[in-house]
């Protein structure tokens, strides 16, 4: 609907059967000013073309104006994103870690929630004290644009995020001892600018890091790639695509549409979650 809005208010609300594939392609061609060819193959394109094979089927259309009207992608498949291996991640969030951050807390935090979470920069770097929600033992932080300064992606991102155990016990301390001192936001040190997000510090320090400290020259594996690493964990390990998409805030099958939790609840995402390696990568056995 939200595509088809933008649509209707480029070409004007005509009647479906006289949209033409001059129409069409020139409201690809202007949403791609804007827009990776991959993004406007998936979450534009696409969706006109099920818009238009619906009119078909219902007879209120014969030509279909979408036919051909794809773009090429001029990211070829090896050069996208990849996820780290497991040995990446060790050489990244081990000791080095740390020792990066310089008592840093925010970066050394946010890095390892991003890493347990699979979230985007910008959702960890703008969650406040009230986001975070102890229950019973678990721990789970809420990502929502509940506040003028927080910002979502889409209605699927607004979610609830267990937290792996492995990351609880020094996220806890770090968490109370930020509410004792008052401050309203986790990261309370970051702002967000005209020009600049809050997750900017993270981003600049982290991309810096993983090539001259970790010496990871692959140019596919930057800071959201660690939204691609927590994705395929959790498929290795057998989790429902719907389980998935709701953790990730993935729209599609599984969207929470702002349900904090949706199809999934929470102990269940937990269990999944728990599932992920990050006992080995963040509490490593003595040698």
């Amino acid at each position: 609907m939200a595509e088809l809005r933008r649509f209707l208010q480029h070409t004007g609300d005509r009647p479906v059967a006289d949209i033409s594939r001059e129409d069409v392609r020139a409201f690809r061609d202007h949403r791609g000013e804007s827009l990776l060819a991959s993004t406007l193959n998936i979450k534009v394109m696409s969706r006109l073309v099920s818009f238009f094979n619906h009119c078909r089927e219902e007879g209120w259309v014969v030509k279909l104006p979408t036919n051909g009207l794809r773009v090429r992608d001029p990211i070829a498949n090896r050069d996208k994103r990849r996820a780290f291996t497991l040995a990446e991640q060790h050489r990244v969030f081990g000791p080095g870690w740390k020792r990066e951050c310089k008592g840093d807390d925010h970066k050394f935090h946010c890095g390892r929630l991003l890493l347990a979470t699979g979230a985007r920069a910008e959702e960890i770097a703008q969650l406040r004290i009230e986001d975070v929600r102890f229950d019973k033992g678990l721990v789970s932080i809420r990502i929502t644009d509940d506040h003028p300064e927080q910002r979502l992606k889409n209605a699927a991102s607004r979610r609830l995020v267990p937290l792996h155990s492995a990351l609880v016990p020094s996220f806890r301390r770090y968490v109370r001892e930020t509410e004792r001192d008052g401050h309203e936001w986790v990261f309370h040190r970051w702002t967000r600018t005209p020009t600049q997000p809050r997750s900017s510090p993270i981003v600049t320090t982290f991309g810096t890091y993983l090539r001259k400290k970790c010496e990871i020259e692959d140019r596919r594996v930057v800071l959201h790639s660690l939204r691609h690493t927590v994705k395929q964990q959790l498929q290795e390990v057998g989790a429902p695509d719907s389980l998935i998409s709701d953790l990730l805030g993935h729209a599609g099958q599984g969207e929470t549409h702002g349900t904090y939790g949706g199809a999934a609840t929470t102990e269940r995402m937990s269990e999944w979650v728990e599932r992920l390696p990050l006992s080995v990568i963040l509490n490593p056995a003595p040698r």
